[in-house]
């Protein structure tokens, strides 16, 4: 009986060690990937801010998901962005996207982690 106690033990800590290697190296990525990666726009658009480089991001990002896109769901849209640019100072953009929770207390955006040059794009194209 010890025997089969000892296998399992064996088998149990060998189990546990695989699950902390990996959830090691999983959180040493996230540790260094700090914003999210938008394959196309580091290939194409990442050294220069641009209205592509934007709608790209607005896109593989979700943006679209709360602000206007139809899924056949309930819509549960965020605000209207067309002519933002009118209501609202570029400055205020920025900083709405780089912390929205302290831009606007009670934002349902979440933080995104974007870069500053992730975020001049995406006041490009807002």
């Amino acid at each position: 009986m010890s025997c089969r106690y000892g296998i399992v033990s064996l088998f149990l800590f060998r189990g546990i060690l695989v699950f902390v290697s990996v959830f090691g190296i999983q959180s040493s990525f996230a540790q260094a990937q700090t914003s999210p990666l938008v394959i196309g726009y580091e290939r194409f658009h990442s050294e220069k801010p641009s209205l592509e480089g934007g709608r790209l991001l607005f896109n593989e990002l979700g943006c679209v998901n709360c602000h206007n896109h139809p899924t056949g769901l309930p819509e549960r849209k965020g605000p209207r962005l067309e002519g933002l640019a009118s209501r609202v100072q570029h400055e205020w953009i920025e900083a709405f996207l780089k912390n929205p929770s302290a831009t606007k207390p009670g934002s349902n955006m979440p933080q995104m982690h974007l870069s500053d040059e992730e975020i001049e794009a995406a006041t490009h194209y807002l």
